[in-house]
């Protein structure tokens, strides 16, 4: 992954912890959204 941005975006380690930290922030505020989704979508 790292390899994939510096190849793209340039050569700014600290940019790319910096945006890899946004997408765990990203996913772990969703976590919770998740079961609901399925069941509204799932569910009966």
């Amino acid at each position: 992954m790292k390899r994939h941005y510096m190849r793209f975006f340039g050569t700014d380690d600290a940019r790319f912890y910096e945006e890899a930290e946004k997408l765990k922030l990203f996913f772990r505020e969703r976590y919770d959204y998740i079961p609901v989704m399925i069941e509204d979508n799932f569910g009966e």
